[in-house]
Parts: structure tokens; sequence; C-alpha cells
């Protein structure tokens, strides 16, 4: 399968990018960051650089994929001029569109923001603009886990 893997070289992508290279899936991981090229590449994945928030960008590389892993990196608490609820949601938008120009059919999306609500929290909440998922964050996470121990 071709998986696009958001996240760059992450506490999650970085093993997740290893454990389905060594399965036999084409691996494109997107990271901001230049300096990270070679990394990826001496991993035999693809190195897409560019920025989560260019539609444009993202839609390039989801074409043609099977599946795609998006992530909402972290951010700081101390960013004092960071509104949280909207900078989530304006990445849900973007990844959103991208998704829908790509015609991507399959999307594991891990963000912990709101992870601790209980399923009947999300009902009735879009969430990534038209996609809707309860909180799943915490089971792969501890999917993730049994996986690489």
């Amino acid at each position: 399968m071709k998986i696009i893997i958001t996240g760059s070289l992450g506490h999650i992508s970085k093993p997740l990018t290893k454990i389905l290279l060594e399965k036999g899936h084409n691996i494109t991981v997107i990271s901001r960051d230049a300096d990270k090229q070679a990394a990826i590449e001496d991993m035999g994945a693809v190195a897409a650089i560019g920025s989560l928030q260019d539609v444009s960008f993202l839609s390039n590389v989801f074409a043609g994929a099977d599946a795609v892993y998006t992530m909402v990196p972290p951010i700081s608490s101390m960013d004092t001029k960071l509104e949280p609820i909207g900078h989530f949601s304006t990445l849900g938008k973007i990844y959103t569109t991208a998704i829908e120009q790509a015609d991507v059919r399959r999307v594991v999306n891990l963000s912990s923001w709101g992870a601790h609500r209980d399923e009947d929290y999300y009902k009735n909440r879009p969430v990534l603009g038209k996609i809707k998922i309860s909180s799943f964050a915490k089971d792969f996470v501890l999917a993730y886990q049994k996986q690489v121990s």
C-alpha cells in the first residue's frame, strides 16, 4: 500500500514508519524540516518537505495514496497568541480539504485534543470537517504500544 505519514520523525510517526516499511509498504513521510529529509530517506521512505498549512502541498502528496495517517502536532501552551481550538479546527479543515481533493479512502487521525472525553461528547460533533470520529486516541496508542512491545 502507498501510505502517507504526517508527524515527521516524531514519537509515533517514526516507529510507525519503520513498522510499515518492514511490512513492505511504500511510505511517504511529511516533514516541515528539510534537515530531516536525509534521515527519512535513509529509513527507506520518501520525504515530502512542506507545511501542513498548505492544502495544495498536502493534496499533491496525498494523491494516489491508499491510506493517510494524520496527526495534530503538539502546540505550546506557553504561546499566548495561539488559540488552540481555532488552531486545531483550521488544521482539521485543511486536512479534510486535502483528503477530499486527493480522494483518499482510508484515514487514521491521531489527536490528544479532547481524547479524555467520553463517546457521548462526540455524537453529532464534526471533527475534521465532514469526517466524524469518536475518542479513539487512547485505543490507538494502546494498540501501537502492543505492536512494538
